[in-house]
């Protein structure tokens, strides 16, 4: 029978396509028949100990659920995301990863179900036989026992205890929460324990939450690399609201909020994950918190766009249980995120606490969720305002797709990318090379150009980079060419082509799409149009080619430039640099350092909505790690909602964190 699933495959090749055959059938190898055999096995013993053939079923059924039942509890109790259980092989979790993979640990596991085959097979021998039993098949049985005592080691469970060995410094933000990491800076964790206070803060107020909370871990690991290593997920950011845990890269930080939110809604979650189980609702409300989504436009301002350009319809069918994962993830998260803010907003949290948990429109608004939807369609019809062309660009970049589920090819995809980045770990540049440019050819987005770009970078051969980038163009890469100008340009820079590069950054300050592409097409532009010209082919090209390039050189270059354009009174120059110096500290985790005592903001000449637009954001991302000006006032009208949105979220959170001013002939104690 387990040949069945297989054979229909095989037969349906002809009519449907499937470029991941072979890969498919290394895992049917590795998972399937191993399971029919070992269930065949468990099934033989059962029928050894005992005669009759209902008790046999009915046992090995037993035997079945209760093995199937405690498989899942390590991916439940444990940080882990995964799991293993005889009857289906790995489980890799809830989240979405393309890149799944079999390791040594499965080998193990499997091994380990070898040595529980054979003490159930020698228990039942021994049983049926008419005399008194050896007791020789206890040795197996003891084994397997024994061996549980390893599954950490064997990465067949990851335990607190081995987390927190791997996760080796800790801090605590407030009296509930524990940070555990082994890669920040001081002033990072400043900055984080700063953030945390206010998180909780924020979101309990938001949400109507008791402040009185279950402890709360984060944990931060290094690189996703590590992550997966240790979890099992490379991509995503993980909350477990029963274990109050959130598991989150460092280079993924950013989204810590909306992970705490996932936490601090347990009390109102449902047994037995503790949220929702509307997985629209659940990541509506997480959504909802966070104070802007790209930095150019407002969370609702894209949900109007994804409505007035019909690439959706509505809200309803997101928030049924279904629904999300149906949908390209992007609409899902926006739709529902803002849904969730205009019922929070006009109803109230007591009524959405309890929604989160029952479901129940009607018994909790009063009225159906077609109602709620159309109050909520009413409520974004003010920014459903005409669109320019560059607009269009923007909201179809992100929304013109479909759901993961119906592209084809991911798991070869994902596959060819994680060898590309092992070989590129290990510097082996032209094996990367050849994975990176078949997952392409196999139908990968331009995430896969983009490390393709990187290996020939990394092998100081920039004009490769720009061919590459120039003129690979695949269906998947076409629908997401706007993406690619800034690189682009940049290695334009480098050949010469001043004129296109000059094109391509102007194409990406148009479009805009997000703030941080946006504020380096500026720089770029602003410094290739400077004098002296040369300076930012030099800076470029050093940056590219240079291996002993760092933090260090980097701020030393830009330190030097900045004196060079101070000197020539170019305002709008030193602007341009005092990006790159700010990104450069962000990168460098030294935020301490930030300040502008050499430089006047009153001094820049806001010619165009981009100056205008730069030095908001720029001032923007500076408060973000030292009190000062948000800058919401330069911004232009048109990307203002997003402007004061942030600066609003700012300002409540540096107030907030002030120590209370002392009262004479009263002690206060500061936070």
């Amino acid at each position: 029978l387990a040949l069945v699933p297989l054979v229909i495959s095989i037969i349906s090749l002809p009519f449907l396509p499937n470029c991941a055959f072979w890969d498919g059938l290394v895992f049917y190898g590795e998972i399937a028949f191993p399971t029919a055999i070992f269930g065949a096995l468990f099934g033989l013993s059962c029928a050894w100990l005992t005669k009759r053939t209902r008790s046999a079923i009915m046992l090995f059924l037993a035997f079945w659920c209760i093995t199937l039942f405690l498989s899942f509890i390590p991916g439940y109790y444990n940080p882990q995301l995964y799991t293993y259980g005889w009857q289906y092989g790995f489980f890799p979790g809830i989240v979405w990863d393309e890149s799944l993979q079999l390791t040594s640990a499965y080998l193990a596991f499997r091994l380990e179900n070898v040595l529980w085959i054979v003490f159930a097979l020698s228990l039942a021998y021994e049983m049926r036989l008419p005399r008194r039993p050896k007791m020789w098949f206890v040795i197996p049985g003891v084994i397997s026992v024994a061996l549980f005592g390893f599954h950490d080691w064997f990465h067949i469970t990851t335990s607190h205890q081995a987390l927190e060995s791997a996760l080796t410094q800790t801090f605590h933000p407030d009296s509930t929460c524990t940070v555990y990491y082994t890669a920040l800076t001081d002033d990072e964790k400043v900055k984080l324990s700063r953030d945390v206070r206010w998180y909780l803060h924020d979101i309990e107020r938001r949400f109507d939450l008791s402040t009185s909370h279950p402890p709360i871990a984060i944990y931060i690991y290094s690189s996703s690399d590590q992550m997966f290593d240790l979890i099992g997920t490379r991509s995503a950011s993980l909350a477990k609201p029963w274990l109050g845990e959130v598991h989150i890269a460092k280079e993924n930080l950013e989204s810590l909020k909306h992970e705490l939110t996932h936490v601090m809604l347990r009390e109102k979650g449902v047994f037995p994950f503790y949220a929702s189980w509307s997985t629209g609702i659940t990541e509506g409300a997480a959504m909802s918190v966070e104070p802007e989504y790209d930095g150019i436009y407002t969370l609702d301002e894209h949900a109007a766009r994804i409505l007035q350009l019909h690439y959706a319809s509505g809200v309803k069918e997101i928030m049924s249980f279904t629904g999300f994962a149906a949908n390209a993830s992007e609409k899902s998260y926006v739709l529902a995120g803002s849904f969730s803010r205009y019922l929070l907003k006009t109803y109230g949290a007591v009524r959405y606490d309890r929604v989160y948990s029952s479901l129940d429109w009607k018994k909790e608004y009063g009225k159906p969720l077609d109602s709620l939807e159309t109050e909520w369609k009413r409520w974004l019809q003010p920014m459903m305002t005409p669109l320019s062309a560059d607009d269009s660009d923007h909201f179809a970049y992100y929304y013109n797709r479909s759901s993961i589920i119906y592209e084809p090819c991911l798991r070869r995809i994902g596959k060819l990318e994680r060898e590309g980045s092992e070989s590129l770990r290990r510097r082996s540049f032209k094996d990367a090379l050849n994975y990176y440019r078949a997952a392409i050819e196999e139908g990968a987005g331009i995430s896969a150009l983009f490390d393709e770009e990187t290996t020939l970078l990394r092998m100081n051969n920039w004009q490769a980079a720009l061919t590459a980038l120039d003129t690979t163009r695949t269906p998947a890469i076409r629908k997401q060419l706007p993406a690619l100008d800034l690189q682009r340009a940049d290695l334009h820079v480098l050949a010469g082509d001043t004129s296109l590069a000059d094109s391509l950054y102007a194409n990406a300050q148009s479009i805009k799409l997000n703030w941080q592409r946006f504020l380096y097409s500026y720089t770029g532009s602003i410094l290739l149009q400077s004098y002296p010209d040369s300076l930012w082919k030099n800076y470029l090209m050093n940056a590219f080619t240079n291996r002993n390039w760092n933090s260090t050189l980097n701020d030393e270059w830009l330190r030097r430039m900045s004196q060079i354009y101070a000197a020539a009174n170019d305002a709008r120059s030193q602007l341009a640099i005092k990006v790159l110096q700010l990104d450069n500290l962000i990168r460098s985790g030294k935020f301490l350092k930030i300040q502008d005592s050499d430089f006047s903001i009153a001094s820049i000449p806001l010619f165009t909505s981009n100056d205008s637009l730069a030095l908001s954001i720029y001032l923007r991302v500076r408060n973000e790690y030292c009190i000062g000006e948000t800058g919401e006032k330069f911004c232009p009208v048109k990307y203002r909602r997003a402007a004061q949105e942030i600066s609003d979220e700012l300002s409540a959170e540096w107030k907030y964190l002030q120590p209370p001013q002392s009262v004479p002939g009263r002690e206060t104690n500061p936070k």
